[in-house]
Protein backbone atom coordinates (compact mmCIF):
# COMPACT_ATOMS: atom_id res chain seq x y z
CA UNK A 1 0.00 0.00 0.00
CA UNK A 2 2.56 3.04 -1.51
CA UNK A 3 0.12 5.57 -0.31
CA UNK A 4 0.49 4.13 3.72
CA UNK A 5 3.90 4.18 2.94
CA UNK A 6 3.69 7.52 2.29
CA UNK A 7 1.74 8.65 5.03
CA UNK A 8 3.91 6.53 7.55
CA UNK A 9 6.95 8.36 6.11
CA UNK A 10 5.44 11.94 7.04
CA UNK A 11 4.45 10.87 10.69
CA UNK A 12 8.25 9.04 11.44
CA UNK A 13 9.40 11.61 13.56
CA UNK A 14 5.88 10.97 15.45
CA UNK A 15 4.49 8.48 18.03
CA UNK A 16 1.80 7.94 15.51
CA UNK A 17 4.13 6.95 12.96
CA UNK A 18 5.95 4.79 14.86
CA UNK A 19 2.86 2.73 15.82
CA UNK A 20 1.29 3.00 12.06
CA UNK A 21 5.07 1.46 10.86
CA UNK A 22 5.10 -1.21 13.71
CA UNK A 23 1.68 -2.74 12.82
CA UNK A 24 2.02 -2.61 8.77
CA UNK A 25 5.21 -4.20 8.88
CA UNK A 26 3.80 -7.06 11.39
CA UNK A 27 0.71 -7.55 8.89
CA UNK A 28 2.87 -7.83 6.40
CA UNK A 29 5.50 -10.29 7.85
CA UNK A 30 2.52 -12.82 8.49
CA UNK A 31 0.94 -13.16 5.61
CA UNK A 32 2.89 -16.04 4.18
CA UNK A 33 2.34 -17.97 7.32
CA UNK A 34 -1.82 -18.14 7.11
CA UNK A 35 -1.03 -18.56 3.05
CA UNK A 36 1.04 -21.65 3.56
CA UNK A 37 -1.16 -22.77 5.58
CA UNK A 38 -4.54 -22.43 4.10
CA UNK A 39 -2.42 -24.12 1.40
CA UNK A 40 -1.18 -27.15 2.93
CA UNK A 41 -4.82 -27.44 4.49
CA UNK A 42 -6.82 -26.85 1.66
CA UNK A 43 -8.66 -24.09 2.76
CA UNK A 44 -10.49 -22.02 0.49
CA UNK A 45 -13.19 -19.46 1.17
CA UNK A 46 -16.28 -19.48 -0.65
CA UNK A 47 -16.32 -16.86 -3.54
CA UNK A 48 -18.50 -13.78 -2.36
CA UNK A 49 -18.78 -15.47 1.26
CA UNK A 50 -18.89 -13.11 3.80
CA UNK A 51 -20.57 -15.08 6.33
CA UNK A 52 -17.99 -14.50 9.07
CA UNK A 53 -18.72 -10.98 8.62
CA UNK A 54 -22.40 -11.15 9.06
CA UNK A 55 -23.48 -9.96 12.93
CA UNK A 56 -20.11 -9.60 14.51
CA UNK A 57 -17.67 -6.63 14.95
CA UNK A 58 -14.28 -7.50 16.01
CA UNK A 59 -12.69 -5.40 19.01
CA UNK A 60 -9.98 -3.65 17.89
CA UNK A 61 -6.03 -2.48 19.70
CA UNK A 62 -5.52 0.70 19.34
CA UNK A 63 -2.81 0.04 16.55
CA UNK A 64 -5.18 -2.06 14.53
CA UNK A 65 -7.78 1.13 15.22
CA UNK A 66 -5.17 3.53 13.80
CA UNK A 67 -4.01 1.80 10.71
CA UNK A 68 -8.13 1.33 9.59
CA UNK A 69 -8.15 5.04 10.06
CA UNK A 70 -5.44 5.78 7.67
CA UNK A 71 -6.35 3.11 5.39
CA UNK A 72 -9.71 4.43 4.92
CA UNK A 73 -8.79 8.45 5.11
CA UNK A 74 -5.65 8.68 2.91
CA UNK A 75 -5.81 5.32 0.51
CA UNK A 76 -9.55 5.12 0.26
CA UNK A 77 -10.10 8.66 0.42
CA UNK A 78 -13.30 8.20 2.88
CA UNK A 79 -13.63 10.06 6.39
CA UNK A 80 -15.20 7.20 7.93
CA UNK A 81 -16.22 8.78 11.34
CA UNK A 82 -20.45 9.36 10.24
CA UNK A 83 -20.29 6.11 9.73
CA UNK A 84 -18.50 5.02 13.18
CA UNK A 85 -21.05 7.19 15.27
CA UNK A 86 -24.37 5.94 12.71
CA UNK A 87 -23.06 2.13 13.56
CA UNK A 88 -22.07 2.11 16.85
CA UNK A 89 -24.34 -0.37 19.22
CA UNK A 90 -24.35 -2.76 15.71
CA UNK A 91 -23.95 -6.69 15.91
CA UNK A 92 -22.23 -6.55 12.32
CA UNK A 93 -19.24 -4.90 11.36
CA UNK A 94 -19.27 -1.34 10.03
CA UNK A 95 -16.72 -2.41 6.93
CA UNK A 96 -18.91 -5.54 6.20
CA UNK A 97 -20.60 -4.47 2.63
CA UNK A 98 -23.01 -7.18 2.19
CA UNK A 99 -23.51 -5.56 -1.31
CA UNK A 100 -19.74 -5.58 -2.71
CA UNK A 101 -18.96 -9.07 -5.36
CA UNK A 102 -16.32 -10.90 -4.84
CA UNK A 103 -15.43 -10.25 -0.88
CA UNK A 104 -17.39 -8.06 1.59
CA UNK A 105 -14.59 -7.38 3.52
CA UNK A 106 -14.05 -3.50 2.45
CA UNK A 107 -10.91 -2.73 4.45
CA UNK A 108 -9.66 -6.14 3.08
CA UNK A 109 -5.80 -4.79 3.54
CA UNK A 110 -6.27 -3.40 6.66
CA UNK A 111 -8.95 -6.07 8.77
CA UNK A 112 -7.86 -6.55 11.97
CA UNK A 113 -5.33 -9.42 13.23
CA UNK A 114 -8.93 -11.66 14.78
CA UNK A 115 -9.86 -11.36 10.63
CA UNK A 116 -7.22 -12.80 9.91
CA UNK A 117 -6.61 -15.36 11.83
CA UNK A 118 -10.20 -16.75 11.43
CA UNK A 119 -10.44 -19.58 9.18
CA UNK A 120 -6.32 -19.96 8.80
CA UNK A 121 -5.19 -20.95 12.32
CA UNK A 122 -5.09 -23.19 14.73
CA UNK A 123 -6.09 -23.19 18.25
CA UNK A 124 -4.46 -24.41 21.91
CA UNK A 125 -6.91 -26.45 23.61
CA UNK A 126 -6.46 -28.92 26.65
CA UNK A 127 -6.48 -31.68 23.90
CA UNK A 128 -3.24 -29.86 21.90
CA UNK A 129 -3.62 -27.38 18.81
CA UNK A 130 -7.18 -28.22 16.31
CA UNK A 131 -8.38 -27.12 13.78
CA UNK A 132 -12.16 -26.66 12.94
CA UNK A 133 -13.17 -25.36 9.52
CA UNK A 134 -15.90 -23.23 8.40
CA UNK A 135 -18.60 -24.86 7.63
CA UNK A 136 -18.95 -22.80 4.56
CA UNK A 137 -15.42 -23.37 3.49
CA UNK A 138 -14.70 -26.00 0.50
CA UNK A 139 -15.24 -29.48 -0.11
CA UNK A 140 -15.27 -31.96 3.28
CA UNK A 141 -13.59 -34.32 0.89
CA UNK A 142 -10.51 -32.02 0.81
CA UNK A 143 -10.07 -31.29 4.55
CA UNK A 144 -12.38 -33.07 7.86
CA UNK A 145 -14.41 -30.44 9.89
CA UNK A 146 -11.90 -30.80 12.80
CA UNK A 147 -7.76 -31.31 12.21
CA UNK A 148 -6.07 -32.32 15.36
CA UNK A 149 -2.43 -31.69 16.08
CA UNK A 150 -1.17 -34.95 14.70
CA UNK A 151 -3.24 -34.16 11.15
CA UNK A 152 -3.11 -30.76 10.46
CA UNK A 153 0.43 -29.59 8.43
CA UNK A 154 4.06 -28.42 10.50
CA UNK A 155 4.20 -24.87 11.90
CA UNK A 156 0.07 -24.12 11.77
CA UNK A 157 -0.19 -20.14 12.77
CA UNK A 158 -1.26 -20.28 16.12
CA UNK A 159 -3.72 -17.85 17.29
CA UNK A 160 -2.66 -16.98 20.77
CA UNK A 161 0.74 -16.46 19.68
CA UNK A 162 -0.26 -14.14 16.86
CA UNK A 163 -1.89 -12.37 19.65
CA UNK A 164 0.41 -11.92 22.02
CA UNK A 165 2.83 -10.51 19.37
CA UNK A 166 0.10 -7.98 18.39
CA UNK A 167 -0.17 -7.03 22.20
CA UNK A 168 3.85 -6.39 22.23
CA UNK A 169 4.03 -3.96 19.03
CA UNK A 170 5.48 -0.77 20.12
CA UNK A 171 2.72 2.31 21.19
CA UNK A 172 0.19 -0.52 21.14
CA UNK A 173 -2.25 -1.47 23.63
CA UNK A 174 -3.04 -4.75 24.88
CA UNK A 175 -6.55 -3.51 25.71
CA UNK A 176 -9.22 -3.59 23.03
CA UNK A 177 -12.20 -1.41 21.88
CA UNK A 178 -15.32 -1.93 19.75
CA UNK A 179 -14.73 -1.33 16.56
CA UNK A 180 -16.93 2.10 15.89
CA UNK A 181 -15.16 3.25 19.07
CA UNK A 182 -11.18 2.41 18.81
CA UNK A 183 -11.32 3.94 14.79
CA UNK A 184 -12.97 7.03 15.70
CA UNK A 185 -10.74 8.12 18.27
CA UNK A 186 -8.00 6.45 16.54
CA UNK A 187 -8.88 8.82 13.29
CA UNK A 188 -9.41 11.96 15.45
CA UNK A 189 -5.50 11.57 16.56
CA UNK A 190 -4.38 11.15 13.55
CA UNK A 191 -5.93 13.72 11.74
CA UNK A 192 -5.00 16.34 14.87
CA UNK A 193 -1.32 15.36 14.39
CA UNK A 194 -1.78 15.52 10.14
CA UNK A 195 -2.41 18.86 10.96
CA UNK A 196 0.10 20.18 12.43
CA UNK A 197 2.35 18.75 9.62
CA UNK A 198 3.39 20.25 6.44
CA UNK A 199 2.14 17.71 3.75
CA UNK A 200 2.40 17.68 -0.07
CA UNK A 201 -0.72 19.16 -1.86
CA UNK A 202 -1.97 15.86 -2.91
CA UNK A 203 -2.51 14.17 0.23
CA UNK A 204 -5.76 15.30 2.21
CA UNK A 205 -5.96 17.44 5.02
CA UNK A 206 -8.03 17.48 8.15
CA UNK A 207 -10.24 19.91 7.56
Amino acid sequence: MKELDDIIMRLEDTSLGTQLDAISSYYDSIEHAFDDFTQKAHISCPHDCGECCKGFTPPVTSSEALIIAAYTYFVQGRDVRPLMSFTKGSIQCPFCDLSREGGKCSIYKARPLLCRLFGASATRTKRGLEFRRCSKLNDLSLMPELLTEEDMPENPPIMDIFGLHLESLEGNSADTLPMQEGVENALNKLLMIISLLPLPPDVPNAS
